[in-house]
């Protein structure tokens, strides 16, 4: 049977970060010896399982603090009690991040304009180190 899609969302404490966007890759992993409880501070350090990276699915759609995820499965799996699509899923208190698609996100901010004017107030002579710009020809 061919593969379908299906979605779950993930639910955070805390609002997301504003880069996730759909389309990005959703990974996750446990935390190694964890006596964390709750909420993370991802400010502090706490050891991942890098050896265990899950490849989750691909981001759908972004709320403030949730995203639906979509990944594939075969739908006669699907509904098996010792479900194998549902065994590369997150479980509360693992470690989630997300990874750009390179393919889609290779330039720099399309579509921004700028404009600079620099003036010296000062009566002493000023020294300008540099100025410099990233220009990108978007599509004509």
């Amino acid at each position: 049977m061919p593969l379908q899609e299906h979605y779950f969302q993930l639910q955070f404490d805390k609002p997301l970060n504003v880069s996730v966007q759909p389309g990005d890759d959703i990974y996750f992993t446990s935390l190694i010896n964890s006596t964390v409880s709750g909420p993370v501070d991802t400010a502090t350090s706490f050891p991942l399982n890098a050896q265990n990276l899950q490849y989750a699915g691909t981001v759908h759609l972004v709320y403030e603090s949730s995203i639906v995820v979509t990944f594939m499965c075969d739908d006669a799996q699907f509904g098996q009690s010792n479900n194998p699509c549902l065994a590369h899923l997150p479980s509360q208190g693992d470690f989630i991040m997300f990874s750009k698609d390179n393919a889609v996100n290779m330039t720099s901010l399309l579509g921004y304009y700028a404009e600079v004017k620099m003036v010296n107030d000062s009566n002493e002579k000023g020294k300008l180190f540099a100025v410099s710009a990233d220009v990108t020809e978007s599509s004509k």
